[in-house]
């Protein structure tokens, strides 16, 4: 094979293609998202800034280290708006890493529950506001 690269979740053993399971899972796991309309194009990452705590209402953690980061980065909650997602679905502690864990379904099962309990918390929050409410309807 060369210099050529294998497509992620495979790699050469004696002379052979085999596949790894984990990350070939990730694979199938990643198009089973963009089969069922879900992408990410479009949508990047970049770090919180201090001038972040004041331009957002929410600023949401994946685990403690995660929070941890945010507090420096700011210097602080004094206005209650850094949380972990887990606290929307009911539950304590973090979100689990799937680059650790290699289990992508549980990880993105947290993500899910999170983000539906954190729609349905902003959604009451509305207080009969039907145009904010608006906002906040899939």
């Amino acid at each position: 094979m060369g210099n050529r690269k294998l497509p992620f979740g495979y790699k050469m053993e004696l002379g052979e293609i085999v596949v790894l399971p984990t990350e070939a899972g990730v694979v199938h796991f990643v198009f089973q998202q963009y089969v069922h309309g879900i992408s990410c194009a479009g949508k990047t990452a970049r770090q919180l800034t201090n001038a972040d705590y004041d331009r957002f209402d929410l600023l949401i953690g994946m685990d403690q280290e995660n929070l941890r980061n945010m507090y420096r980065i700011c210097g602080g909650d004094y206005a209650d708006k850094m949380h972990l997602l887990a606290e929307y679905a009911g539950r304590r502690g973090d979100i689990p890493d799937p680059w650790y864990t290699r289990d992508f379904h549980a990880t993105w099962q947290a993500v899910e529950n999170g983000c539906k309990g954190l729609m349905e918390r902003l959604r009451n929050k509305t207080d009969g506001d039907e145009q904010a409410k608006n906002l906040y309807r899939h």
